[in-house]
Formats: C-alpha cells, structure tokens, sequence
C-alpha cells in the first residue's frame, strides 16, 4: 500500500487505527518466546499509532517501528518512541534483530511485495531470531489486500523460515463466509 493511502488512514480525525494499548497476541508471543532480560532488539514493520513500541519500550532499548505514515511516526516520536518514516523494502537497517513483527500490515500489499519483504526480514534477522506475522484470511478492508489461505501463507514462510507455531487467534463467520485471523510464528534457519 502506498504512503499516501497510510498518511490519509492516519491524518482522520478520531480513534480508529489509533490503538492506544498493544495487541494481546504480540504481548503473548513475546513473553513466552524471548529472553526480555537479555535485551532483545525488535523491529515492528507498519508500526501504526505505535501501541505496540510502547510495549517494546517498556522491555528494551533496542526496538524500532518503521511506518510509511509520517503523521503515525511524528505521533510516535512526539510521545517518546522510536519510529522511522519509509517504506520497509526501500529503508537500509544497520543492525539485525532478535525479533520482527508483522502484525497485518503486510498482507495490505501484492504477493510480490510480501515475498520480498519475507526475504529481507530473513536478511535481517539474527539466526535462530523470531518472525512474528499476523494477517486475516478474509476481510472487507478498503484498501489493497492480498489474502492468502493458511496453507498457502504457511509455504511462503518456509521458502524463508522454519514455521514454529500456527495459531487461529479467532475465528468470526460474516454472511456465511468463515474468516480466520491467523497468527505465524517462524524462526531463522
């Protein structure tokens, strides 16, 4: 999805996409999968109003969102948080991470996208790091979307890591049509 179309989801007045608390599912998948007391360095791609940084900041130092909504990132940068303004493919990290999170913002992307950023996160993660990846296998979002099936999420993931864990964080039936949102946890070979 274009910087602009996240620049115009973030400058609307109101709450909506501007959580203040992180989502449960990172919460959960950090304290059961890394080591917080040997300052784990994070990166969260499509960090948003940064609800989930705040978190991140409360563990370690090294942690950083980067968001393609300028208005997302000055909020962020305004309350304390380190976020960076750019698009994940286009931006250069210097370090490696312990873990990176993806909680639905990629699949607002083309396949061909989020095949290369799956690549570039397998570039830049530590070995034996962490890969966390949310997405839902159907929505009525009103902006682009690329939705894949379990399966075929899960053999994208392995041209690149080897999946640990698959978990249905819930499943919701709208108008007969079973939609799945889907949690991926995968670790560097």
């Amino acid at each position: 999805m274009s910087q602009i179309e996240w620049e115009e989801i973030y400058s609307r007045p109101g709450f909506r996409d501007k959580n203040n608390y992180p989502m449960s599912s990172v919460v959960s998948f950090v304290m059961r999968h890394l080591n917080v007391k040997n300052t784990p360095s994070i990166l969260e791609i499509g960090s948003g109003w940064g609800n989930n940084l705040k978190f991140f900041s409360d563990i370690t130092n090294k942690y950083i969102g980067i968001e393609q909504s300028k208005t997302a990132v000055d909020y962020c940068k305004s309350i304390g948080l380190n976020a960076i303004c750019d698009d994940f493919l286009n931006y250069e990290f210097s370090d490696s991470f312990d873990l990176i999170i993806d909680r639905q913002a990629l699949q607002h992307n083309s396949y061909e996208y989020i095949d290369q950023s799956l690549e570039k996160i397998s570039s830049i993660l530590k070995p034996k790091g962490y890969f966390f990846s949310e997405f839902i296998s159907k929505a009525d979002y009103d902006v682009e979307t690329t939705y894949f099936s379990p399966s075929d999420y899960d053999q994208i993931l392995k041209k690149y890591f080897s999946v640990v864990d698959t978990t249905i964080q819930r499943k919701f039936d709208i108008e007969e049509k079973l939609f799945f949102e889907l949690v991926f946890a995968v670790v560097k070979r």
